[in-house]
């Protein structure tokens, strides 16, 4: 148990902020509002009887207690490598106990939590009897904000699909909306930038072009904010900053606090550049050897474009991750940590296609967390050399059907062959039956076979995947026709 205004990590690189002094809970500041102040839409009869129990809960008098998860690290112990656990809450859960404390909630004692999913049945930590916990971005996986059986309180925003449009959230959100709602907070525009961004960070949905990335991203908040304090971050939008904005030139002079440091904006923004262009020029590096060092594929059906990031000890090769494969037009980005055995995949595509690959071989595999995240997770006090036996980069590649197969025509004993069964293919999917010379399927068919090596190259994919080039190819065949006879 520590207090978050205390807490400095074991290599002192980062200090989380002073959450700030706790007011007087018992006494709301505002009335209780019957419309979603961040959306205006009316709360339901059920979502209004949840809010007036909340802050029922939030008067009462007793211990409170605030949960948040924590993050994974290795330590020695004669030799052998174990996974310990410590407080590093990320910048989504550190601003939704901020908005709590901010709203009077004095909590001053924080425990972790292992990252993982939990459940009524699965709390994330021991209760104490006569305390209320207050579980902030933990993985409840109820998407969204209520209350246990034992009273208990949770923010969660991890099993909302990211592909839903307009269902993007976060803890800190969900905890702002409710504190606004039951009269603990007053909605402010400056606090509304503040929740736009974290939401966006948290969901990864702020758009990313190479344009973008190369000119601009930089020097904007997106870059820099996991190097910077809370109570500097909450400093920049107090004072007009905007979420996604490039910062001003009075901004850059900004000084900021970056762990137990000070320095400014344009200091941070100069490394993240240096980031950026690192980042760029290895992923176009990995995406060369993924070929011929690995004998990998480079694009499939599941993951579409995707870029595998093997990384060993402290040394990130590509520090902007997925937010630099995305901009330069990959679909996945997959890291491989080799000290702990672990990986991290991030995706635009469906997670649940890729969860299912992944569970066969992975049995322990957490579920996907906002339908963009895969984490393989570690196990506190577990022993590196056991999980070693369980998840390897082996494995991991062999799931996800990385391995290049033969060329089409040998996987299928010859061009005759590969033809005809192109053509099964192709007659089973678009029912063709009864050609006729100068059919218009029949032409495009035509036109099809005569692309051997594209054929070939989709072939080496999944038969679905052929399937789906294929029936595109003939679609824009038959417009080519139809255009020609207009």
């Amino acid at each position: 148990m520590t207090t978050f205004s205390e807490y400095v990590d074991p290599e002192k690189t980062k200090e989380l902020t002073k959450i700030g002094e706790a007011g007087d809970a018992s006494k709301p500041r505002h009335k209780m509002v019957q419309n979603n102040p961040l959306d205006g839409q009316p709360y339901s009869l059920k979502e209004m009887a949840r809010l007036e129990a909340f802050s029922k809960a939030l008067k009462t008098p007793g211990k409170k207690k605030i949960v948040v998860h924590g993050d994974w690290f290795i330590s020695k112990e004669k030799e052998e490598k174990i996974v310990g656990m410590r407080l590093h809450p990320d910048f989504d859960a550190q601003l939704a106990a901020w908005f709590m404390q901010k709203a009077g909630i004095s909590a001053d004692v924080v425990e972790i939590a292992p990252k993982g999913f939990y459940s009524e049945k699965n709390l994330p930590v021991e209760r104490e009897k006569g305390t209320t916990y207050f579980y902030l971005d933990l993985n409840f996986r109820k998407s969204g904000f209520g209350q246990t059986k034992d009273g208990d309180w949770y923010f969660d925003g991890h099993a909302i699909e990211r592909s839903a449009k307009g269902k993007e959230t976060s803890a800190s959100t969900m905890a702002y909306e409710k504190l606004v709602a039951v009269g603990r907070l007053e909605k402010t525009p400056w606090l509304d930038e503040l929740i736009k961004f974290s939401k966006a960070v948290d969901n990864l949905s702020y758009s990313m072009d190479e344009k973008f990335l190369k000119n601009k991203y930089w020097h904007t908040l997106y870059a820099v904010y996991r190097r910077i304090n809370l109570d500097s971050i909450i400093e920049l939008f107090k004072n007009g900053y905007h979420s996604g904005q490039e910062f001003t030139l009075a901004q850059m002079n900004t000084k900021v606090s970056a762990g137990k440091e000070k320095t400014t904006l344009a200091e941070l923004c100069q490394k993240a550049k240096i980031r950026v262009f690192n980042s760029i020029r290895k992923i176009e590096q990995a995406r060369k050897n993924m070929g011929p060092d690995f004998g990998l594929k480079t694009e499939t059906a599941e993951l579409g474009k995707y870029i595998l990031n093997i990384k060993s000890g402290k040394q990130d090769k590509i520090p902007v991750g997925f937010d630099a494969a995305r901009a330069l037009g990959y679909d996945t980005f997959i890291t491989w940590h080799e000290d702990t055995k672990s990986f991290f995949l991030s995706t635009k595509k469906d997670t649940n296609f890729i969860y299912k690959l992944l569970k066969k071989e992975f049995p322990d595999l957490m579920p996907p967390v906002k339908g963009c995240m895969i984490i393989s997770g570690l196990k506190e006090g577990e022993k590196i050399s056991e999980r070693a036996k369980r998840y390897t980069l082996e494995k991991l590649v062999n799931a996800l059907g990385l391995i290049k197969t033969e060329s089409a025509e040998v996987r299928f004993g010859g061009e005759k062959k590969l033809l005809e069964f192109q053509k099964n293919v192709l007659d089973k999917l678009f029912d063709v039956q009864k050609q006729e010379e100068g059919d218009e399927e029949v032409i495009a068919l035509r036109d099809l076979y005569k692309k051997k090596e594209e054929i070939e190259k989709s072939m080496t994919e999944t038969d679905q995947e052929l399937m789906r080039l294929e029936k595109e190819s003939l679609a824009r065949q038959k417009r080519i026709e139809e255009l020609r006879k207009e």
